[in-house]
């Protein structure tokens, strides 16, 4: 009974949040898709792990990293906000993008919080039955509130930043500096709450600032039109690639420059 209450309280945030999203969205999407793309933040896991023996188990020790005695800039930067957010960036450009009902501006923003509520819920309940006891899991299930409105947070901003590439800009530089913002920006921000844990009250009220600033926004937009259906553009593989690689240099600039204060 007890790990069922436990249970329920640690799934309970997202249970919230991802309704409270949803609603926000004045031409809704198709529940099945959002809860399908919420089973894929879930689903995100799989290739996370597999991509996470590469990197503690082959990457780490070429580089001098324990996983398990250090905590740096590597593991914060590039072992889990890299790894992350370019699955969640690979899930929302390669699946979500291209389901016609993404048609306009608040559609990338919504299925980009669905991606990072799903991952959030899936990690929040292995962080919480990773305990031994009942009274640290409860302390945990609190706890996690926070990195929940992270990912929350992330995700909306990757979804925002892919929506200026889809539905703002036809000028190619521009659309090309949105999407390499778009995994860029999440990345940086994911990192710094990783690496700065201690300070994670001030992160996450940055973090709620963001999220309602950019819903309200997309939403007054929406409130000003009437036609709920615009022209999508299409996202190159080219500007995909240079965002995989200029978000990895910059981390490499950072973990290598925090290594050497």
């Amino acid at each position: 009974m007890q790990e069922t209450l436990i249970y329920l309280a640690t799934i309970l945030p997202v249970v919230l949040l991802l309704p409270m999203i949803y609603y926000v969205d004045r031409f809704r999407e198709p529940p099945r898709f959002i809860v399908g793309t919420f089973f894929l933040g879930v689903g995100l896991i799989f290739p996370l792990h597999l991509l996470i023996i590469i990197v503690e188990d082959l990457i780490g020790p070429l580089v001098g990293i324990d996983p398990n005695a250090d905590w740096g800039s590597y593991m914060a930067f590039f072992r889990a906000a890299y790894l992350e957010e370019s699955l969640k960036f690979a899930f929302l450009i390669y699946f979500c993008a291209r389901l016609t009902e993404l048609n306009e501006p608040m559609d990338p923003i919504i299925y980009g919080a669905a991606l990072g509520l799903g991952f959030a819920g899936y990690e929040n309940v292995g962080y919480v039955f990773s305990k031994d006891s009942y009274a640290d899991m409860w302390e945990l299930v609190v706890v996690r509130v926070f990195p929940t409105i992270m990912h929350l947070g992330v995700g909306i901003i990757m979804g925002a930043l892919v929506s200026m590439n889809l539905f703002r800009q036809s000028d190619e530089f521009k659309r090309r500096l949105y999407i390499v913002l778009a995994l860029m920006v999440p990345v940086i921000l994911h990192g710094m709450y990783n690496h700065f844990i201690h300070e994670y009250v001030q992160s996450v009220l940055l973090f709620v600032i963001m999220i309602i600033t950019i819903l309200y926004y997309h939403r007054r937009e929406q409130n000003k039109k009437i036609v709920e259906r615009e022209d999508r553009l299409r996202i190159s593989n080219q500007d995909i690639f240079i965002s995989y690689a200029s978000t990895l240099v910059l981390v490499t600039f950072i973990i290598i420059v925090s290594n050497y204060r």
